[in-house]
């Protein structure tokens, strides 16, 4: 069945069957999702975006909460007489101060078929950050030095160029380009294209950036803390990317994972 309405400008869209209902609603700056199952799992979805965006998915035992307004993010999760909960700034500080809560959220609500964004733990988010950090020290950057310089050149084709030649080969330096864009070098222009950039290859590839994202959003390539957590599993070929990078980033030079451990404890003490 379907059937359509629309009053004081807020319009609604309601399709269902014998096993699910659907409804959708939204104004100017207002919008509501709603899905019932009666069927399998009978969970209801409820996705409210106004001032902020709240989802809610509930079942027969459980009830699964995010929220993000301007103050921050709040996830709850109740499984029978089980609660957990836990607020942070962001979704993904609260994967890093909650990473049981933030698995279990992402967990539910991927069954429900809405995808939460990856935490910095995730394999795909872990694999985004080796491959970046292949690219970071195992291309010669000379080259795109010069192509860069060019993004900053006075005349218009020559930024044009330099974009263009990037962009060919963006996948070579991906991990020096975001570095760069971490930091506050760049200027504004050269900010503009490389954002542009990264953007279009997006667009293009039609892919889940969620672990790129990531990367980026936590400049994960330029916290001492994660590249120690990840030499845990790495291969051989890895260990020396992770190594040469906290050298870079910290001045320190360890043999091993213990030393880099006992160096990060005792910085933090």
């Amino acid at each position: 069945s379907y059937s359509s309405s629309s009053s004081n400008g807020f319009s609604r869209l309601s399709a269902g069957s014998a096993d699910v209902n659907c409804s959708l609603g939204f104004s100017e700056d207002v919008f509501e999702l709603k899905v019932s199952e009666f069927s399998g799992p009978m969970r209801t979805l409820d996705v409210v975006s106004k001032t902020g965006i709240r989802m809610l998915l509930t079942g027969d035992d459980s009830v699964i909460l995010i929220q993000q307004t301007k103050s921050g993010v709040m996830g709850m999760v109740i499984q029978g007489e089980n609660i957990q909960s836990g607020k942070a700034k962001d979704y993904y500080e609260l994967g890093i101060k909650h990473p049981k809560l933030q698995s279990i959220l992402a967990a539910n609500f991927r069954h429900a078929g809405v995808n939460l964004p990856l935490g910095i733990n995730e394999p795909e988010v872990q694999a985004v950050a080796f491959r970046m950090l292949k690219t970071l020290h195992s291309s010669n950057t000379s080259d795109l030095a010069m192509l860069l310089e060019d993004l900053d050149a006075p005349e218009f084709e020559k930024r044009e160029s330099a974009t263009n030649v990037i962009a060919l080969v963006f996948d070579k330096y991906e991990g020096p380009i975001m570095k760069l864009l971490e930091g506050d070098k760049l200027s504004i222009e050269a900010r503009r294209r490389l954002e542009k950039i990264i953007k279009d290859k997006k667009s293009k590839l039609n892919a889940d950036t969620r672990a790129q994202d990531c990367v980026a959003a936590n400049k994960l390539l330029s916290s001492p803390a994660y590249l120690i957590g990840l030499m845990e599993n790495a291969e051989e070929s890895q260990l020396n990317y992770l190594k040469a990078q906290l050298q870079e980033l910290t001045g320190k030079e360890f043999g091993d994972v213990k030393a880099w451990k006992k160096w990060l404890a005792e910085t933090a003490e």
